[in-house]
Parts: C-alpha cells; sequence; structure tokens
C-alpha cells in the first residue's frame, strides 16, 4: 500500500525480452532502400513504428524481418 505522497514506480517486466528496436537508418541500411522509403511505409501503414524517449523514430526488427519475409 502506498503512503501519502510516495508514488508508484512501474518497474519493466523481466520475464519478456526486449524486443530490438532500429532505427530509421538502420531499417534503411537492412532493406537496402533510402530513409525516405523507410518513412513511406511507415505513413501507409505497412511497417510500424514508435518514438523512443530521445524522440527518434524506431521500427521493431521482428516486423522488419517480417516485412522481409526473413522472419517467418
Amino acid at each position: 500500500m502506498l503512503k501519502w505522497g510516495q508514488t508508484m514506480k512501474e518497474e519493466p517486466d523481466q520475464s519478456e525480452p526486449v524486443e530490438k528496436q532500429l532505427t530509421v537508418g538502420e531499417a534503411a541500411e537492412a532493406l537496402g532502400v533510402d530513409t525516405f522509403t523507410v518513412f513511406s511505409l511507415i505513413q501507409r501503414g505497412n511497417l510500424i513504428s514508435a518514438r523512443a524517449r530521445g524522440g527518434e523514430i524506431t521500427v521493431p526488427a521482428s516486423k522488419l524481418a517480417k516485412l522481409t519475409g526473413k522472419g517467418r
């Protein structure tokens, strides 16, 4: 139970491994395309993305593998 003035700190769930995230530049290099193409894939909904704490856009490596057909 929390006491007055305490805040709950969420700790990451250690039971599941953290998925590797790639920057847009790294994703572009892996796909053999330029960063504009990666941004287009994200905008069209063909590739999911997230924002890292610093504001950088990242792509889950597993989703990139599925897009290339190498993750099956």
